[in-house]
């Protein structure tokens, strides 16, 4: 038996990289999986890799840093695969040089992406995983 059958999962910024990774490998271990990316046609290049496999997965384009897309993104592995049972959260962002040298605007995209963004999509999930969704967008 696959170590994921009967689970669900969504991978965030999975479009490429070691989120492309993760989603597929969690999907050839059964997993139904929403492949997370602002890139909607990299998403969809995954999600059809999946799928060409035999696996289960939809396309999530949204960007974490928002509350209410953090909300979709685990919604819609709710309404798909009927449940929520692990997140990946791989999206980042990240600069290139020396600190001192980045702009006010891309330090606060990092921030928003790898921090925000990340404790959005947890606070939605565990609410799923908890039980306490009703009510809690």
């Amino acid at each position: 038996m696959p170590l994921l059958e009967q689970r669900n999962v969504v991978v965030t910024g999975a479009g490429r990289g070691l989120g492309r990774s993760f989603a597929i490998a969690a999907a050839r271990e059964g997993a139904g999986v929403v492949v997370n990316d602002v890139d909607g046609e990299v998403a969809q290049e995954v999600v059809e890799e999946i799928r060409g496999e035999g696996g289960r997965a939809l396309a999530a384009v949204a960007s974490i840093t928002e509350w209410d897309s953090a909300a979709k993104i685990v919604d819609g592995c709710v309404l798909a695969f009927g449940s929520i049972d692990g997140l990946v959260n791989n999206a980042v962002a990240y600069g290139f040089g020396h600190p001192w040298d980045q702009e006010p605007g891309e330090i606060r995209r990092q921030i928003e992406v790898n921090v925000v963004g990340a404790l959005y999509c947890g606070a939605h999930a565990m609410r799923h995983m908890s039980g306490s969704a009703a009510g809690a967008s």
